[in-house]
């Protein structure tokens, strides 16, 4: 199950995270731009869907080279906050996707890899967070090609689609956390807790725990699709 919250979040408070909570391991810390395509019969926008159809094209960089490219900060050094606030605002740019029209090779950067992954989604919205289960698989290029022919037979259609650039990143509690813009939305924080183990405290007492302690104290129950239509 996938346990899950979103807020908007500030730039003060966004420079927080960075400076406290993002560590520079490459296994852990990453920027990711996706593609995501939403499908349902003939096209037709569902009205308040529960069950998603979703194909994500992912290009993985590593964070820790970006930052060596747009940016003199080490969150090892003594704090230097013109500097940090500095490197916010770059990533602020890259995340809304100013410069990424050809991907990151403006700043000498590759991504480590790019995937294409099948999503199917039971989203149940609770409150101010949303319960999740999740399936999902990568379509290698074979499979991916067999698959759309699938999806025409069946009358498959797209009816939308969303650029997703964020800064992925775990921390204590095996909470995943990614600093997002969506179509380039304001910056939101995304924190998800996938367990099927039930625990005390509950996955969302946690995120909520660790959202609080940054200020957060209003959840978005939007989804990106009503969130992206408003702004």
């Amino acid at each position: 199950m996938e346990y899950e919250l979103k807020a908007k979040i500030t730039k003060k408070q966004m420079m927080e995270l960075l400076q406290n909570n993002l560590p520079f391991n490459p296994d852990f810390s990453k920027f990711i731009m996706k593609q995501d395509t939403y499908y349902s019969f003939n096209g037709i926008e569902p009205y308040l869907p529960k069950e998603f159809v979703r194909i994500r094209e992912e290009e993985v960089y590593s964070f820790k080279e970006i930052i060596k490219e747009i940016s003199s900060w080490n969150q090892y050094e003594e704090e230097n906050k013109e500097v940090l606030e500095d490197l916010t605002d770059k990533l602020i740019s890259l995340l809304k996707g100013k410069g990424l029209n050809v991907g990151l090779c403006f700043i000498g950067t590759k991504p480590s890899c790019k995937t294409k992954v099948l999503t199917v989604k039971e989203k149940n919205t609770i409150g101010d967070h949303e319960e999740n289960k999740e399936f999902e698989g990568e379509l290698p290029e074979d499979t991916s090609i067999a698959f759309f022919k699938v999806l025409k037979m069946a009358n498959f259609k797209p009816y939308f689609s969303k650029n997703k650039n964020s800064i992925s990143f775990y921390v204590e509690d095996g909470l995943h956390c990614e600093i997002v813009s969506v179509n380039s939305s304001d910056i939101y924080l995304e924190i998800e807790c996938c367990t099927d183990e039930p625990t005390i405290p509950t996955p969302i007492d946690k995120i909520k725990k660790f959202m609080n302690n940054l200020g957060i104290t209003e959840f978005d129950s939007r989804s990106w699709k009503d969130i992206v239509s408003d702004e």
